[in-house]
Parts: C-alpha cells; sequence; structure tokens
C-alpha cells in the first residue's frame, strides 16, 4: 500500500516482485518470471488475502466518457494463449525475431521521460533472443548492442 501511494512504479513493482517472490517461497522468481505470471500469481495471492470480488470504476468503452461499476472476480481470471501463438515475429519473409516474454526486471529501465513509442522499441530490444536471417540463427549473446540496436 506503501509503495502504491508513492505512486513510483519502480517502488511498485519492487513490492510486487517481493511479495509475490516471499509468498511463493521463492518457487517463482518475480524479476525474471514472464509477466503474466508474475500478475496471475500477484491477482491470485490478492483474491486469497483480501477477498477474490473486485469492484472497479471504469471507463464506459461505448462513449469513452461515463463512469461504470463493475465487480470482477479475480479467482476467474486465467493466462490464456491460442493454439497459434508464435514467440517469433516475421520481419521479412526470410528474417524473424524471436523473442521471450516481456519480465518485470524489463520494465525498471522505463521512465516517464520516454514517449509510448520508445518504450516499446526499447521493450521489444530487451527481448530479443534470435535473429533468424534464412537458415542462419544468431544469438543476443552473439550480437553485441550496437548490432541489435542497427539492426
Amino acid at each position: 500500500m506503501i509503495a502504491q501511494e508513492s505512486e513510483e512504479e519502480k517502488q511498485i513493482s519492487d513490492a510486487m516482485a517481493t511479495l509475490v517472490s516471499n509468498c511463493t517461497y521463492g518457487a517463482l522468481n518475480a524479476n525474471t518470471a514472464p509477466m503474466f505470471d508474475v500478475e496471475y500469481v500477484f491477482l491470485q495471492l490478492r483474491s486469497k488475502s483480501a477477498g477474490a470480488k473486485v469492484k472497479l470504476n471504469i471507463v464506459c468503452p461505448d462513449d469513452e466518457e461515463t463512469m461504470v461499476d463493475i465487480e470482477v472476480n479475480l479467482e476467474e481470471i486465467n493466462v490464456q494463449r491460442s493454439v497459434e501463438h508464435s514467440q517469433e515475429i516475421a520481419i521479412t519473409e526470410d528474417i524473424k525475431l524471436k523473442l521471450r516474454y516481456p519480465m518485470l526486471k524489463d520494465l525498471r529501465g522505463l521512465n516517464d521521460d520516454f514517449g509510448e513509442f520508445e518504450k516499446a522499441m526499447i521493450m521489444i530490444y530487451e527481448c530479443i533472443e534470435n535473429v533468424i536471417n534464412g537458415e542462419e540463427t544468431i544469438h543476443r549473446v552473439d550480437m553485441t548492442q550496437d548490432e541489435i540496436t542497427e539492426f
């Protein structure tokens, strides 16, 4: 609650990471797990500690002005992934990027000084695992930061 009141993203993410890691007895490292896993576990912990039903006040998607009260059951929230899901993104017919899922630690480098486009580019940069060029796979560890940026 103190972290949330501070409204500082780093303090909030640190508190969430500590809470998730401690409450899972270290079985889930919140700094290196995919964000969707951390968020799911966090919601499940919240549902067990403070109740599964949460009342939210959201903007109506129809007119984007009216505030609507809704109730969400946190126990009904699941991580979903389609059968067609892939971590590879085709840039051209021959060039693909294989990306890892964003992690909490990736968000810590982002701040309000960056616009949304810059934040998205930094996140993509951080999540590149491999560059696939035809039959050749270049692993991130084999590339310099300048090479990745130039690519």
